[in-house]
């Protein structure tokens, strides 16, 4: 029913979480919008099952908000600026408004894991942020980042250096200086030297990929790169326009403008764009209890 609304064929569209989205264009529907129309199509006679080799649920490890529960019962918390968790959770689950950054509130010695994900453009002091986490860990205790940085990439050529994808991640990395020194473009070997020097040990850092758009051949990576452009195309605009009318002096005709021209390269299948992702993990020495 999408597909005929926008005049597209059916296999340009993909539906997940109630939400139709025309990939290439980024336009979506939820099903109640169109339920109406659908319910006046005639029903397929003969309707092929998807290939196991495609389930995006059945028989996948997917995250379970009932895993705190699971495990051993201790107590997780939540970190976060912002009040913005969810109402319910596992009872041994606890959100706390605070800021990383200042002196934290919990005792020395005292967890078992510390994880942060994305938190680019977000720390100002990534070394300090290690030393914390060092002083607040069991010995024995892990801690682990999950980055992405803000630098397209193409292995094979596909995306020049004067491309407006290029240019707008350089856009965002000198905004996000000016904004308050902060970089998007931390590595998983700086992430990795930071953590030793704080005194970690047994360090691992692990890259990915992780695809924007379609291209990639691999049914998985496709679909990981479909979630990336969709997420991408319907955040660019907030992700963008304070940062460079704000502090590249950009006025908001010229932002829009120019975020047209990379959105429409970022869906060029001739495009091979990705994002270099890291996973780096260290553990605290066993004899390494703060005093």
């Amino acid at each position: 029913a999408a597909a005929n609304g926008w005049g597209v064929p059916v296999a340009e569209c993909r539906a997940a979480r109630s939400v139709v989205t025309h990939t290439p264009t980024g336009r979506t529907v939820t099903y109640g919008q169109v339920a109406d129309a659908a319910g006046r199509l005639e029903a397929p006679k003969d309707v092929p099952l998807k290939d196991p080799r495609t389930w995006t649920i059945a028989g996948q490890p997917l995250p379970r908000l009932d895993t705190a529960e699971k495990l051993t019962g201790a107590q997780v918390y939540g970190i976060d600026l912002s009040p913005i968790q969810p109402r319910f959770s596992a009872p041994n689950v606890k959100y706390q408004v605070d800021d990383v950054e200042q002196p934290w509130t919990f005792p020395h010695d005292h967890f078992d894991y510390v994880h942060t994900r994305i938190l680019y453009g977000s720390m100002r002091d990534w070394a300090a942020f290690f030393a914390q986490s060092f002083a607040h860990l069991r010995p024995g205790g892990y801690v682990e980042c999950q980055e992405i940085a803000v630098d397209a990439r193409a292995d094979d050529g596909t995306l020049p250096p004067h491309s407006t994808i290029t240019a707008w991640c350089a856009n965002q990395e000198e905004a996000m200086r000016r904004a308050g020194g902060m970089s998007l473009l931390i590595t998983g070997a700086e992430l990795k030297t930071m953590m030793e020097a704080a005194g970690f040990v047994d360090v691992v850092a692990r890259e990915f990929k992780i695809p924007i758009g379609q291209w990639p051949a691999d049914p998985r990576m496709r679909e990981a790169g479909t979630f990336q452009l969709v997420s991408l195309l319907e955040g660019i605009s907030g992700l963008t326009m304070a940062l460079w009318t704000r502090f590249l002096g950009w006025e908001r005709d010229e932002v829009e403008d120019e975020l047209a021209k990379v959105k429409a390269e970022f869906q060029r299948k001739d495009v091979h764009s990705y994002w270099p992702a890291y996973a780096v993990y260290g553990r605290k020495p066993l004899e390494g209890k703060t005093g």
